[in-house]
């Protein structure tokens, strides 16, 4: 992932309340999400380490209080920037 042009970014957007078909990438831009339903769950739980940005607060406590394996980041660029090391969202889960 060091490099934007191989890094896929899929972009969800809306009401994701029921099952809809929904994109792969390394990265997903939740930016656009307005609700997630419980279906998504195993989507990602079959995805351990998905990298996610831009999710609302409330989006990702919901997701976090589902215990899933994902890994968070405050932007795009910082995900550039993990394949280099330890991004301060890791650093700060290793001392949590």
């Amino acid at each position: 992932m060091n490099d934007e042009a191989t890094t896929t970014i899929a972009r969800w957007q809306g009401d994701m309340l029921w099952p809809v078909p929904i994109a792969e990438g390394a990265v997903i831009d939740m930016s656009a999400v307005e609700a997630l339903g419980s279906w998504v769950y195993a989507w990602l739980r079959n995805r351990p380490r998905q990298a996610v940005v831009g999710a609302a607060p409330e989006l990702r406590r919901q997701l976090q209080r589902a215990g899933l394996p994902l890994l968070w980041y405050g932007s795009l660029a910082e995900v550039q920037l993990a394949a280099v090391g330890v991004t301060p969202s890791e650093r700060a889960m290793l001392w949590e």
